[in-house]
């Protein structure tokens, strides 16, 4: 069975930014959710993106969209994805810490949050659970509890004691006899 075993000294040290996706797909709120080719095509990629609005030339989150949501909305002609997105996002900024991330993307029980720039608040990237735990984890097969240590050596010993014995047993030709034969 593997385990999980951190791969850095210290990832609560560590921040969004070491983490993060800086080249976002996203959605806009007016795109049509069965009609838009650039949709279908996103969401056979991504599981979820963010929704993006155009203010005074920045790139603003107004909302999220899952493949769920996607699944769930009805199939009517000139669905738009503003009526199916999921308002208001939780994001985080870059110099966020990443338990601070990983707290939030827990407690609201989503996968994905958008990274927004401090001071204007545009899209800069996007973190998921998996960027997160994927460099900071690892299910090195290697790594054992000490229960399971303690169990394969004593299995090893076992094998051990089982071959000795059988080393200590003298060899003898009557296993080999071909007394059957002559009869």
């Amino acid at each position: 069975m593997d385990r999980l075993q951190l791969a850095v000294d210290d990832p609560f040290r560590m921040h969004v930014r070491d983490f993060m996706t800086e080249e976002v797909e996203f959605l806009r709120p007016d795109m049509e959710v069965w009609d838009d080719p650039a949709v279908l095509r996103a969401f056979s990629q991504y599981s979820g993106l963010p929704v993006v609005d155009d203010f005074s030339g920045s790139l603003r989150v107004v909302g999220m969209v899952s493949h769920k949501d996607v699944a769930a909305a009805p199939t009517t002609k000139g669905m738009k994805i503003k009526d199916i997105m999921r308002s208001p996002v939780h994001s985080v900024t870059a110099n966020c810490n990443i338990a601070s991330a990983l707290a939030e993307m827990l407690n609201f029980k989503v996968w994905r949050l958008p990274v927004i720039n401090e001071k204007t608040g545009a899209l800069v990237g996007i973190i998921t659970r998996s960027d997160i735990l994927e460099p900071i984890a690892s299910t090195d097969g290697t790594v054992r509890t000490l229960g399971e240590k303690l169990e394969r050596d004593e299995h090893l010993n076992a094998l051990r004691r089982a071959q000795a014995e059988l080393d200590d047993v003298p060899e003898s030709d009557e296993f080999f006899s071909n007394s059957l034969d002559d009869e």
